[in-house]
């Protein structure tokens, strides 16, 4: 009995643990990057706490939690190995799915990204952040009109979800001189230049 109410507590610990760092990396998204270094040095203490406390915790949600977290941090790179872990452990989990996705389209592996989305797409039907990450790989790469339902503003919000995943990336001014450079259209450029602003 004592075992049972041992790893009862250690589950309720972890369980807790990953509340917090969760509510981190909403806190985060919503402005407060400093709560995003937060919920990675609690990812790291969590994988490097007791093995039994990090082994009643979900391998697949952790990496999630971690990429999200580092992603807002502006390490892209470091957040592409976790974003593809919980994208590959959990392939009917939008938001896992999403992250890879975008974490993808900061680093320039479009082909990846759109990927991600057109399954995301394919599996759940309209979501709107697959859509508007599949309009932000083809603004990537220089094309306008984004799709046959894309409004006026689907094209600024395209630009501004590129421009910030491209600063998590610190790439912003790469990637735009690289597409002034290309065959990319005018209005995709025009697009990304407004939202730089």
């Amino acid at each position: 009995m004592p075992r049972l109410i041992d790893r009862w507590r250690r589950g309720r610990e972890a369980s807790r643990s990953m509340a917090e760092m969760e509510r981190l990396v909403e806190l985060a998204e919503a402005g407060e990057p400093a709560a995003a270094a937060r919920a990675v040095a609690g990812v790291e203490a969590l994988r490097d706490s007791d093995p039994n406390v990090a082994a009643s915790v979900d391998p697949a949600q952790l990496d999630l939690i971690e990429a999200r977290a580092l992603f807002i941090t502006g390490r892209a790179g470091e957040a592409l190995a976790p974003a593809h872990r919980a994208a590959v452990a959990r392939p009917y989990d939008v938001d896992s799915r999403v992250t890879h996705g975008l974490v993808c389209l900061a680093l320039d592996r479009l082909d990846e990204a759109e990927h991600e989305f057109e399954s995301v797409l394919e599996e759940f039907g309209g979501d709107p952040d697959a859509e508007d990450g599949r309009r932000a790989v083809r603004l990537a790469r220089g094309r306008v009109p984004l799709d046959e339902h894309a409004l006026p503003q689907d094209v600024d919000t395209a630009a501004a979800l590129l421009v910030r995943c491209w600063r998590r990336a610190q790439a912003v001014d790469v990637r735009l001189a690289a597409l002034r450079g290309s065959s990319a259209e005018g209005a995709a450029i025009a697009a990304l230049e407004r939202a730089v602003v």
